[in-house]
């Protein structure tokens, strides 16, 4: 297993390097209408506090939205680290757009101040681990809940239990050591990004699960964040148990190895093989990722390929080694 990435352990203000994904989708009811929200999790990389904002469409229109609002709200971003989902890559290639269309003068600038984004290789999520495994946890808690609200929320009750549930998360501890030490304190995220000892205080009143039926929405909210406080508080815990990490190098991949590419959605015998073409290290010691070239398995009469080959970008953990290159 290879180091941490350096955002992850070089101290630097909240929310300057966030991972992001989205969640959903939820069923709310406006007047009349149901209508899909999403969630989009932006978590920071450095401090592991997580900001949640509502989605109204799958679109890098609505993107843009919600990450101008936590920009506004938590601070300048300089890195986003996100899979390859087409709202994100949307974002991306539409804020590239309008820089380019900048004058000179404005476009230097602002250039330091432009948002640069990082996906991950495609079929990578385990790279995303730093925003996927808050996602899922959140995740799994709210899905589990949407039988129950589903159509009883509107948008902005909605919002407001997004943001109960992102107090909750954000006051999660940091470190278990002095956990069972009444007398230490114990660092959470809202430590960080409030720089105050004391958590959000509760609204008073008793909430039980007759409250979905009834009119006001803000004690449904109540109800749905005491609940999502019970269940993730039980997954939350099976969680933070240490963890080994391997620490032996056994092979790594390279240039000119004869590799099988594992496809999730192929039977084994449908597996492409290919040669790897470059590794991509990304300031590290192991390779993380390595271009690989596959070509055409249709042949013509004279035994030429009928097609050109194909460059893929592939994690080495999709990466099976069959026969490594006449450099071994």
């Amino acid at each position: 297993m290879g180091d941490l990435p350096q955002t992850r352990v070089e101290p630097s203000p909240p929310f300057t390097h966030v991972g992001v994904d989205c969640f959903g989708p939820y069923t709310v009811k406006d007047r009349r209408t149901e209508l899909k929200r999403w969630g989009l999790l932006i978590t920071c990389m450095y401090s592991r506090a997580v900001h949640i904002e509502i989605l109204e469409a799958m679109s890098a229109d609505s993107f843009i939205n919600a990450i101008r609002r936590c920009i506004c709200i938590r601070g300048g971003i300089k890195t986003i680290y996100c899979d390859n989902g087409t709202n994100f890559v949307g974002a991306d290639n539409e804020l590239a757009k309008e820089f380019e269309t900048m004058n000179c003068t404005l476009k230097a600038a602002l250039k330091d101040e432009m948002i640069e984004f990082k996906f991950n290789a495609p079929g990578a999520s385990h790279a995303g681990g730093a925003w996927e495994r808050q996602t899922r946890t959140i995740k799994g808690v709210l899905n589990g809940m949407i039988t129950t609200y589903k159509g009883r929320m509107t948008t902005e009750s909605l919002r407001t239990a997004f943001y109960e549930s992102m107090s909750t998360v954000n006051s999660r501890p940091l470190t278990v050591d002095n956990l069972y030490k009444p007398n230490e304190i114990v660092i959470t995220p809202n430590h960080l990004i409030t720089m105050k000892p004391r958590q959000a205080p509760l609204l008073p009143g008793e909430f039980d699960k007759q409250e979905i039926y009834g009119r006001k929405q803000w004690r449904k909210v109540q109800m749905f964040a005491e609940e999502f406080w019970t269940e993730w508080k039980a997954g939350y815990i099976a969680n933070i148990t240490k963890r080994q990490k391997w620490t032996q190098v056994k092979w790594q991949i390279q240039a000119g190895d004869l590799v099988l590419i594992v496809d999730d959605f192929q039977p084994r015998n449908q597996w492409l093989t290919a040669i790897v073409e470059d590794t991509i290290n990304e300031k590290s010691e192991l390779p993380k990722r390595a271009k690989v070239r596959v070509a055409s398995r249709y042949l013509d009469k004279s035994g030429k390929r009928l097609e050109k080959a194909t460059i893929l970008e592939r994690p080495i953990q999709k990466l099976i080694l069959l026969l490594p290159s006449e450099s071994e």
